[in-house]
């Protein structure tokens, strides 16, 4: 399997230039996503995946060299930040809250603080009954990723310990809200709320046109974004069957979720149809 995109589920699409002529970059979509298909062949991949973008590209799937077999579109939240000046009512009262502990903004500078943060997360992400990515994969992404302005693993603190973390990845004029977490003393003081608040201030403060809320793993996740207001954008998920695919058929969802943490493999339709 081949996918565009293994751990990042709503930032995606064909990047290229921004001031980049649309016929030339038709050109540019249809030979780069023929080289691909091409290359899987080549490969003995059996299944491509390519996840686009809410923001970017929306007509590159017109200039596909061969249609996928199948394509969806993924709903996130998404707060323009050219656009919007305050936050809401009901925000600003959960702000007010979390004031009165007095919390410090704290950034990650080291390894052992960026662990402080997926710490929190993980934690988190276990409590609503969600499978937390391994450490490795932040590890690698604060190390590569930090000296160029490109995450930030941010945490409040609050009566003398963490109390809310939330890790962002930033490109351009956009910032993805990529992982978010607390502890008790956070969830009831309001912290994470703070704590995003203070990071959408300083995004729009340096020039950031998109605060990306992303894909929801949660109904508890998405009630959480859609209470910031902003708007409902959607992304594509497209998939090329280049070859056998009857031994992934066999694995039921949570075998091949087992199997492909974090990608996209198959609908679910595919699983139980013959073809």
């Amino acid at each position: 399997m081949l996918n565009s995109l293994p751990f990042v589920q709503s930032t995606g699409g064909i990047i290229a230039s921004s001031d980049l002529d649309q016929e030339i970059r038709a050109t540019l979509v249809s030979m780069l996503i023929r080289s691909v298909l091409d290359w899987s062949r080549d490969s003995n991949i059996a299944i491509v995946c390519v996840i686009g973008s809410a923001f970017f590209g929306q007509e590159d799937e017109l200039h596909f060299p061969v249609s996928p077999d199948f394509s969806m579109k993924r709903p996130i939240q998404a707060i323009d930040l050219t656009q919007t000046s305050i936050f809401p009512k009901f925000i600003r009262r959960m702000v007010s809250k979390a004031q009165r502990f007095n919390p410090l903004l704290r950034e990650a500078s080291s390894l052992e603080e960026a662990r402080i943060v997926y710490d929190l997360y993980a934690m988190n992400m276990r409590r609503i009954g969600v499978t937390p990515h391994d450490w490795i994969l932040y590890q690698s992404i604060f190390m590569k990723a930090r000296a160029n302005g490109w995450t930030r693993f941010v945490w409040a603190e609050a009566e003398n310990g963490p109390a809310a973390g939330l890790i962002l990845m930033r490109r351009g004029r956009m910032v993805d809200y990529y992982a978010l977490g607390s502890t008790e003393l956070g969830r009831n003081a309001q912290m994470n709320t703070w704590l995003c608040a203070q990071q959408i201030s300083l995004a729009r403060a340096e020039g950031v046109k998109w605060w990306n809320w992303m894909a929801s793993p949660s109904q508890q996740v998405h009630d959480f974004k859609q209470q910031w207001g902003g708007v409902e954008k959607a992304y594509s998920i497209w998939l090329w069957k280049l070859g056998d695919i009857t031994a992934l058929k066999r694995l039921p969802p949570a075998q091949l979720s087992f199997h492909f943490p974090g990608y996209f493999v198959l609908p679910y339709d595919w699983l139980t149809s013959p073809g």
